[in-house]
This record gives structure tokens, sequence and C-alpha cells, in this order.
């Protein structure tokens, strides 16, 4: 999910992970955040070690991106980046469609329940491969996940600094 609000002092967007080596000549397989996992070539990209790397090709193999690297021409220098993740600056996403919304944006805003009471606070974005859930740290320090509909967060307003959940469909919450 996107969201157009834009704040370079956001932390930094994940956008792949390097799982392994592929071949002598360099070449690694990564697992893609993006909608689009060839995306990965259209960002300026570093680690999370602050390596900056410029991604040369890539193509799709699988469920994994396997991409050349400027300057990474063995296995061995491969290897020395398996582990690590890819990220981008926030600015450097393009704009979101109406009902979008990255997830950095999301994390760090207040939850309200359907009576604008604050319940709590987003902390992560997770998808276990069912969707998209919430997880949420409560004023008594608890957590809970919240499936991440429509029906479930009715109203999302990143500019404001809040989400609200809808009290009714409040039992689809799992605690952590």
């Amino acid at each position: 999910m996107k969201n157009s609000n834009t704040n370079k002092n956001s932390p930094p967007v994940l956008l792949a992970q390097i799982i392994a080596t592929k071949g002598l000549k360099g070449e690694l397989k990564l697992k893609s955040f993006t909608e689009n996992p060839l995306s990965l070539l259209d960002f300026a990209v570093f680690t999370d070690k602050n390596i900056p790397l410029k991604i040369i090709s890539g193509y799709i193999q699988g469920n994994l991106v396997i991409v050349k690297i400027l300057g990474i021409d063995s296995i061995e220098q491969a290897q020395e980046l398996v582990g690590l993740s890819l990220l981008t600056a926030r600015e450097n996403l393009p704009a979101a469609e109406e009902e979008e919304f990255y997830y950095v944006d999301l994390i760090g805003l207040n939850v309200l329940d359907s009576s604008s009471e604050k319940i709590g606070k987003v902390i992560a974005v997770n998808n276990y491969g069912a969707g998209d859930f919430l997880e949420i740290k409560r004023a008594d320090g608890s957590t809970e996940n919240i499936m991440f509909t429509k029906e479930n967060v009715p109203l999302v307003a990143v500019s404001e600094g809040y989400i609200q959940i809808n009290a009714v469909n409040y039992t689809s919450v799992i605690p952590s």
C-alpha cells in the first residue's frame, strides 16, 4: 500500500532483502517487497549498513528477483552482501494513488476507536500471506493485530497523524 505523504525526515523504506548469491559472477537473489519487483531497478538504493549500491540489471525468477550490482563481479563479493536489506529514501518513492499507503507512513500513527478515543499507536505493518495487519501497541503496553481492511480501518488520515478503527469490527483484532 502507498500514500502520497512525503516527509524528508521519514525513515528509509525497505525495498528488498538480499537472501543469496546466484552463480559465480556476483549476481544476487533478492526478496522484493515492492508491488512490481523489477521496480527495484528504478530506485537509488543503499543497504542497512549505509553502503550505496547501483542495480544495473535484473530479472524475475520464481518469486525472487535476480540482480547484478555495479562493482560486484564475483561470488566472494556477492557473499559479503547476503543478509543485507536494500533501502531507499522516502522521497524517492512515487506518489501514491488515492486509498493506497506506504507501510512506512502508517507506522507511528495514533489509533482511535469509532468514538475518537485514542487506544494506541501503529508500531508495524505485517503481511503473513493472508493480507496486511496493523500491529497496535495499546496504552497498557500490550500489542494487538488488526487486519488492515476498509471495513476494519475506515479512516486513514496520515497527514493528521491517525487512523480510526471500526469498534464494531474490533473483535477481528488478534492479540500478539
